[in-house]
């Protein structure tokens, strides 16, 4: 699971088996969330094995009570917590043992579950959350995180308000980059793709983007999306622009042997405390607002209720500008390409030669919806 910066509640460490706690300290990487599962399991699992144990001992120790007859018979027969085990029986002292054998059992069985999960759950080369945990976890946080910010926002001057924003993003021309990558796509795994993670999430003793109450994830290729909540409305635009210029700090050298830095194009969904949507709406809002931001590169852009209108005008003051030039068609082109993303990925792997055609094939679709689009414009102007 990645790790998640910024302050989190301090947490009760003496009821923690020392197992889970040396396992805690090897791993300072580990955010909120995953602390508080591998604890919380750690105790559940733990009573439920005690509890276990236990009914066995309380029937052994019921019939032994009832064949002794008196207390100090029975005490005399089955020991006590303190009882010097070379003085006489001692099944009490020796249950106790029994326990602490138990609690390491259960610390062991839920290290090895958590790093199963957490095997399932993380992007080995960025360290984020992979897509359908990332959707798992961000649909549940964000309406549990609605009800806080109503609450935390009473009262508050508008500049002041707590809002959750959905960042979506991705890098310009990565499809360039790994084709001119000295070291080719491993390369571009190693050199890019895991610093941008360490960005986001952090490092020991370097602090990241996120903070514990946020979630990011690779949700494929070189997409990825942040969910930042309890973020104040006048530092979202600050946020994502320091995001977008520390991606600019990583650099790769081509096979001919320049040195080039990595750009990123976003969009952003702010969410006021009072609105009432989806993860799968944010997200959509969000991707609108980054292929339209990917039209300039490097920069980002945030969702407002008028960016139809804005494409619109985009696309209708470029209708006679040839392809290269024409906004409207790179528009096309890059709706086609996210929602074809996984088919193109599968393509590049199985037979990268069959890439260029169904390139082509995208970009005569393009053409084709955009030329849709124009005419739906034009009757439009027409009826008004």
């Amino acid at each position: 699971m990645p790790r998640e910066t910024g302050p989190s509640p301090e947490r009760p460490t003496e009821t923690i088996n020392p197992i889970i706690k040396q396992y805690l300290t090897d791993h300072p990487d580990l955010g909120g969330r995953e602390q508080d599962f591998l604890i919380n399991y750690y105790h559940n699992l733990k009573s439920e094995m005690v509890a276990r144990s236990a009914t066995v001992f309380r029937s052994e120790a019921t019939r032994v009570k009832e064949q002794a007859g008196s207390h100090e018979a029975f005490k005399k027969a089955w020991g006590t917590r303190s009882q010097d085990p070379e003085k006489g029986a001692n099944a009490t002292k020796l249950f106790m043992g029994e326990v602490q054998d138990i609690q390491d059992t259960a610390a062991k069985q839920t290290i090895e579950l958590f790093e199963m999960r957490r095997t399932a759950e993380i992007d080995h080369i960025t360290g984020l959350y992979r897509g359908e945990a990332f959707d798992r976890y961000a649909e549940e946080t964000l309406h549990a995180n609605q009800a806080i910010l109503q609450e935390a926002n009473r009262g508050k001057p508008e500049g002041e308000r707590l809002v959750s924003a959905y960042v979506a993003f991705d890098i310009d021309d990565f499809k360039t980059i790994n084709e001119t990558i000295k070291g080719g796509h491993r390369a571009a795994d190693d050199e890019i793709l895991t610093p941008m993670g360490e960005i986001i999430r952090g490092t020991p003793g370097n602090p990241g983007i996120i903070r514990s109450t946020d979630l990011a994830s690779r949700i494929g290729g070189d997409e990825f999306v942040i969910l930042f909540t309890q973020i104040r409305a006048d530092a979202v635009q600050a946020t994502v622009d320091r995001l977008l210029k520390s991606f600019q700090k990583i650099t790769y050298t081509t096979t001919e042997g320049e040195k080039k830095s990595v750009s990123v194009s976003a969009g952003v969904k702010i969410i006021e405390d009072n609105e009432s949507i989806t993860l799968k709406k944010a997200r959509h809002f969000a991707d609108e607002a980054a292929n339209l931001a990917k039209i300039e590169k490097n920069t980002f852009l945030i969702y407002t209720p008028d960016l139809e209108t804005k494409i619109d005008k985009m696309i209708t003051a470029d209708i006679d500008k040839p392809d290269n030039e024409n906004r409207g068609l790179q528009f096309c082109l890059r709706h086609l390409r996210q929602s074809n993303k996984r088919k193109l990925e599968n393509i590049a792997q199985a037979n990268p030669d069959d890439l260029l055609a169904y390139e082509a094939l995208l970009e005569a679709q393009a053409k084709i919806d955009l030329h849709t689009k124009v005419k739906q414009l034009q009757a439009k102007e027409k009826s008004a």
